[in-house]
């Protein structure tokens, strides 16, 4: 079983996935070796009750990336996320949920990407 410090799997090998889409998004270069990287440190430099939003910032800080954590209701997406300036959510609990990178919302929806366990 993967720990999710150590190897690519669990809660934060979805997170990997994540920053690759959204290293895509923001048209960044993605290395998967320096992204592994910057989630064992940001998962290692916290309080457990910080959270994955706040593993995810750290996370996209230490790749070069800014991050900033809101909250938002659905409502408010339409003005606040674009492509170069997605929002991601967690939908259920980390070790079972789904991530949503959201690209672009309007008239009630949104586009991004869906990762899901092993995506």
């Amino acid at each position: 079983m993967a720990s999710a410090t150590t190897e690519p799997g669990g809660p934060y090998g979805d997170l990997l996935r994540v920053l690759e889409l959204l290293a895509e998004c923001v048209d960044t270069d993605f290395d998967p070796a320096q992204a592994w990287a910057a989630l064992q440190g940001a998962a290692g430099t916290g309080d457990e009750r910080d959270g994955w939003v706040h593993v995810v910032t750290r996370a996209v800080a230490r790749m070069g990336l800014r991050a900033h954590a809101v909250q938002l209701t659905a409502a408010e997406l339409g003005g606040k996320v674009g492509p170069s300036m997605p929002a991601l959510t967690l939908l259920g609990s980390q070790g079972r949920g789904r991530w949503l990178l959201a690209k672009g919302a309007r008239r009630g929806g949104v586009e991004g990407h869906l990762v899901e366990g092993g995506d």
